[in-house]
């Protein structure tokens, strides 16, 4: 079974909530690392309107490259698998339960602006 057949047998409610449950643990999880991140993408306006406005695919991050390893190592002793995706320097993905979880990788540049951290945009505004 691909991804979409299996995103397709959730029913919208149930994947919401799954979803949403992801959300609460990761930014949990992050709390107790002592990690900042930041939804990003269609769950942020999301949270922003206060409203769930439609069914997503996946759950989208921007988080500091430093703190990718350990979030890796927090992630995959609970049961997320790393997915093979973009450049692990760019973005980290994950998956556990049919719900995919994405990190994009940022830095600061030496003039304190935050760009992408690695892969073919390396260095690049995320603004």
């Amino acid at each position: 079974m691909d991804k979409r057949e299996t995103i397709r047998l959730m029913t919208s409610p149930d994947r919401v909530t799954r979803q949403l449950e992801v959300i609460n643990e990761i930014t949990d999880v992050a709390e107790v690392l002592g990690i900042e991140l930041w939804l990003e993408g269609g769950w942020a306006m999301d949270f922003y309107l206060g409203k769930v406005t439609r069914e997503h695919d996946d759950i989208d991050w921007f988080m500091w490259a430093a703190d990718a390893s350990s979030l890796t190592t927090c992630l995959t002793q609970r049961g997320y698998k790393q997915l093979k995706g973009p450049p692990v320097e760019q973005q980290i993905d994950f998956a556990r339960d049919g719900i995919e979880v994405s990190f994009k990788l940022v830095t600061q540049d030496d003039s304190g602006s935050v760009v992408v951290a690695g892969g073919p945009w390396k260095g690049r505004s995320v603004a």
